[in-house]
């Protein structure tokens, strides 16, 4: 299946414009790859994050994509969770208004977009890898 946003606020958040997929469970010491497509009618940027908000959003996870207008990307994202908990309370989330950015030193700057967005997201899987 998809789904189609059209992004006409980003919000000055970046949990204000936003997919998740919730709960999940992850395993301590295994490997998963997550994939899904994604189109935008605009240049932006989106991030996907996993994060376990019941134990203080503790990440597990996390990329900023580059989208440019029209064209499908597809992502393929390995997790490792090696030195991660198991989790049964783990949130997906895929974030489409305000994305936070830091630079080397930590300091937090906002990407705003300036443009309104249809934005499809699709054929999301989670798979253990053996």
């Amino acid at each position: 299946g998809k789904i189609t946003y059209n992004v006409q606020n980003p919000g000055t958040e970046e949990w204000n414009v936003k997919l998740t997929q919730e709960p999940l469970t992850l395993e301590k010491g295994k490997k998963y790859r997550f994939t899904f497509k994604v189109t935008s009618s605009t240049d932006r940027k989106i991030k996907y994050v996993f994060q376990d908000p019941e134990n203080g959003y503790e990440w597990y996870g996390e990329e900023t994509l580059t989208l440019n207008a029209g064209e499908e990307k597809t992502v393929d994202y390995e997790l490792d969770l090696t030195e991660k908990e198991t989790s049964s309370t783990i949130q997906m989330n895929v974030n489409m208004g305000v994305i936070d950015e830091y630079d080397a030193e930590g300091h937090k700057t906002s990407y705003v977009p300036e443009n309104p967005a249809a934005i499809t997201l699709s054929d999301f899987v989670l798979t253990e890898i053996k």
